[in-house]
């Protein structure tokens, strides 16, 4: 896990050694209390999360269901907001981007 991730006062593990996170980018060694400034980026390994194999584990959003609740989205927008015509540009514009991004097209 990233060091920006772990809360002040959490003890972790960096370059083998223990540390307690004492401010968004200070350390303090447990054995010799040294102060080591830690870069936000780090990796780390926290006790409370200990490293484990690696998995995806995320939920996978099927194109159909998004691009229906994309449209349900949309008709709700355009419903709240027909009459301003800059706003119906530029919402194209974000749903273009939208499913350019997510390598879709809004109505497949």
């Amino acid at each position: 896990m990233k060091f920006s991730l772990l809360a002040v006062g959490q003890q972790f593990e960096y370059q083998g050694e223990t540390y307690i996170k004492s401010t968004p980018l200070i350390a303090h060694q447990v054995d010799t209390g040294e102060q080591r400034l830690i870069p936000r980026s780090a990796n780390v390994i926290s006790d409370a999360n200990p490293p484990g194999p690696a998995t995806d584990d995320a939920p996978r959003i099927d194109a159909r269901e998004m691009q229906q609740a994309f449209a349900e989205f949309e008709a709700t927008l355009q419903e709240q907001l027909q009459r301003d015509t800059r706003y119906a540009r530029a919402f194209e514009d974000a749903k273009r981007t939208f499913f350019l991004r997510l390598k879709l097209t809004p109505d497949q």
